[in-house]
């Protein structure tokens, strides 16, 4: 499973926020221009549920997966390496929770 490729934008839309793939133009995208919607986000007063800030951390996802992949493989590497003293990297909480998001992420 791959999630839609190119970088992801978002702004106020209607009544929301749209959250769509390749925000070049810095604007929603209207049906079939090329771009690709995402999703839409609302507000929830009730809940105290942000719509622009969910839309802000949607749009920011592919980029906060990839640098977490990284900084996984990083880490991973320095604690077999031995530079930073000797320990088993896959038994550290943080990196079993790395992996747990990266596989709810994509699947895998």
């Amino acid at each position: 499973m791959k999630h839609t490729p190119k970088q992801w934008g978002y702004s106020n839309w209607k009544d929301c926020f749209a959250v769509w793939a390749d925000p070049s133009k810095n604007r929603p995208p209207p049906i079939c221009d090329g771009r690709v919607t995402i999703c839409k986000t609302f507000d929830n007063e009730e809940r105290g549920v942000s719509a622009e800030a969910n839309a802000k951390l949607i749009a920011a996802s592919p980029e906060l997966l990839d640098a977490l992949q990284s900084l996984l493989d990083m880490y991973v590497e320095l604690g077999y390496s031995g530079d930073a003293g000797y320990f088993d990297p896959e038994k550290q909480d943080e990196v079993i929770k790395a992996r747990a998001a990266i596989a709810k992420a994509t699947g895998v």
